[in-house]
């Protein structure tokens, strides 16, 4: 069963609901995977808020976990399309799936990793946007979305801990995990008091993009999160002691899933999480012969 906060919702008790959209995204996504040193757990589910009442809303997250060509590396990409955009679910789809092969493409380019310019990166994303809007009749206001990419090298080279990059806007970040819980690594988890109201989006202020590097060493775990799994960090008690030792390790996909699908009051966003857990050695080729 989900994990269960109490007091738990209402909503996660009621019935699942179908949106009326026919090309509507799947409720649930969840995938797992390894690269070199690296473990991958992934999983998006639709709100509470969202599947028990009419109107039914689509999952208005998305995510992306890809490599690059030589597998030197993971791109991660998670998205949260604003509830008050009519597609929404458009607009985040677009942004993790342009944005992966922006990345793709300068690294199997065998660009420098730290030449990754989260402006640039951002704005390529917002013309997608703005183009898929227009080829479908609708307005750039309709495909707003947030937006967090983080690339991860798979391998320890020499002696020191190899570095990430992570580029984000609006309340998507990169966070990672302590003992006692989890520190955003990409700034404040809200940008102003009213954790509603975002004052930067895409396709629409994509210079307000922000990139960093950080060191990636054995036995870190981090964690690209949309605000529905983060905002119950800071405010459902225990939660974030509880999902700092709940993902201690990679857990079984299906596990990893219903965690993802917590219930807690007040918690009834479309939730997202792509977690990796470095210093994981790979079983390698040899070993599935």
């Amino acid at each position: 069963m989900s994990p269960r906060f109490l007091p738990g919702s209402k909503a996660a008790g009621m019935p699942w609901l179908l949106p009326a959209e026919s090309a509507s995204p799947s409720g649930v996504a969840a995938d797992q995977a390894v690269l070199g040193n690296l473990e991958v757990r992934a999983a998006s589910v639709i709100g509470s808020g969202h599947r028990c009442e009419e109107p039914v809303k689509p999952r208005q997250d998305a995510y992306r976990v890809a490599r690059d060509r030589n597998g030197d590396f993971l791109v991660v990409a998670v998205a949260d399309g604003m509830s008050d955009s009519a597609r929404s679910e458009l607009g985040a789809a677009t942004a993790v799936g342009t944005a992966v092969a922006l990345v793709r493409r300068h690294l199997d380019e065998r660009r420098p990793l730290e030449s990754l310019n989260a402006a640039v990166l951002f704005h390529a994303v917002s013309v997608a946007l703005i183009q898929q809007a227009k080829d479908r009749g609708l307005e750039p206001n309709d495909v707003r979305t947030t937006l967090a990419v983080a690339v991860l090298p798979a391998y320890r080279q020499g002696g020191q801990r190899p570095r990430g990059w992570v580029g984000q806007i609006a309340d998507t970040h990169l966070w990672q995990r302590h003992d006692s819980g989890w520190k955003c690594l990409t700034g404040r988890a809200k940008d102003s008091y009213n954790g509603s109201t975002l004052s930067a989006f895409l396709p629409h202020t994509p210079d307000a993009a922000a990139g960093l590097t950080f060191a990636l060493g054995d036995g870190d775990t981090v964690a690209v999160l949309s605000d529905g799994v983060a905002d119950a960090f800071s405010e459902v008690p225990g939660a974030a002691g509880w999902f700092a030792e709940r993902w201690r390790r990679p857990p079984p996909l299906a596990s990893f899933m219903l965690d993802v699908d917590f219930d807690a009051r007040q918690q009834l966003d479309d939730r997202t999480a792509v977690v990796v857990w470095a210093g994981r050695q790979s079983p390698g080729r040899a070993a599935l012969r």
